[in-house]
């Protein structure tokens, strides 16, 4: 594969349980490349069911091997803990291009995902989402038979 220098911009900081992402796109495989590598150290901190809220700004696209690549990285999030993404669009160039791009991609993860006009919203919903799931693993961990601990959807 042929390399080029990253496209787009991604800040990463961690508040408690919550990874939170500012974008600036569009972005290629190098930039997510590049985010990933800084994000890792704060990922092997997390423990636990865990989130994501992303800011996006600027153009809020992936090249097509970018798609493929969130999507790879979200799902390996997913084994690791991460239970949901809350994204703010409205500050991107098209936040209902946004709102659809981002969805699509986190959804082909199979990840919990929302969107929001504000940073308050987007983080109550995310830490309701963590205290949830944190509660039923903590159920199902207790030995709870039911049908939310045998069907390993307790993360939600």
């Amino acid at each position: 594969m042929t390399r080029f220098i990253p496209h787009g911009e991604v800040r990463v900081h961690r508040e408690g349980r919550i990874l939170v992402l500012e974008g600036h796109g569009p972005w290629n495989v190098e930039a997510l490349q590049h985010s990933t590598d800084k994000a890792q150290p704060i990922l092997q901190e997390l423990s636990g069911p865990w989130g994501v809220m992303a800011s996006i700004y600027g153009e809020p696209i992936h090249v097509p091997d970018a798609e493929a690549h969130l999507i790879q990285l979200v799902k390996k999030d997913i084994e690791n803990g991460r239970v949901g993404t809350s994204l703010i669009v409205e500050k991107s160039n098209s936040p209902s291009f946004a709102t659809q791009h981002f969805s699509s991609i986190y959804q082909q993860a199979g990840d919990n995902v929302e969107v929001f006009n504000d940073t308050i919203a987007a983080k109550r919903w995310l830490i309701n989402t963590i205290q949830l799931a944190q509660s039923n693993l903590e159920k199902c961990s207790r030995g709870k038979n039911d049908a939310v601990c045998n069907s390993n959807l307790y993360i939600f």
